[in-house]
Formats: structure tokens, C-alpha cells, sequence
């Protein structure tokens, strides 16, 4: 795995292709620390961002616990798309729960 750290005079289109290049066709994956690591950029919360700005332009990026892919059919896109709306439903429920806290806090 070649690591790259220095991105000056790299662009948004530069990494993005880089991205894309090193994501596996399904069913092989890579992890987003091994994505980090090739790219240069720090940690893999930077890795989920870019992703989520590759999935937003139309990429079918696909994920799960063994990392990253790229979907060969529509049900690997569905399943992934029903793990997306899970975690918003589960992330809704923490907001609720805060928003319950505002009582709890003021006393």
C-alpha cells in the first residue's frame, strides 16, 4: 500500500479520483484508516467526509463493518441505504433524548 502524505498542490478532483482508485469493487474492502493512510489525510473521520461528498455526487460508495466498496448491484446500494437510515433514526433518538435533558440540566 503506497502511502502519500504531502497533498500540497493537490485539488478536490485529484483526491477524489485517488479515492475512487483505491476502493475495491464488492466483495473486497478497504478500511477507512488504510484510505487515510494511502491519501495522506488525517484519521478516518476526514475519509467518512469525503465518502459521504462521493456517495452525495452519485458514487455507489458502499460500507459495512469490513470498510469500503464499490457496489456491483442495486441490492448492495439498498442495504447500504437501509444502514444509512437506520443510524439517522438512532441519531433522531439522541436528539430527543437531549432535547428531554434541557429540564434535567436546569436544575
Amino acid at each position: 500500500m503506497e502511502q502519500k502524505r504531502d497533498r500540497k498542490g493537490f485539488g478536490m478532483k485529484d483526491l477524489y479520483k485517488e479515492l475512487l482508485e483505491n476502493i475495491p469493487k464488492y466483495p473486497n474492502h478497504i478500511k477507512g484508516s488504510d484510505l487515510a493512510y494511502i491519501t495522506g489525510l488525517c484519521g478516518t473521520g476526514v475519509i467518512r467526509k469525503h465518502i459521504n461528498a462521493l456517495r452525495s455526487a452519485g458514487h455507489p460508495i458502499i460500507s459495512d463493518p469490513d470498510g469500503y466498496s464499490i457496489a456491483t448491484n442495486s441490492e448492495q446500494i439498498e442495504k447500504c441505504i437501509q444502514s444509512l437510515r437506520s443510524r439517522c433514526s438512532a441519531i433522531e433518538d439522541a436528539i430527543c433524548g437531549l432535547y428531554k435533558s434541557f429540564g434535567a440540566v436546569a436544575q
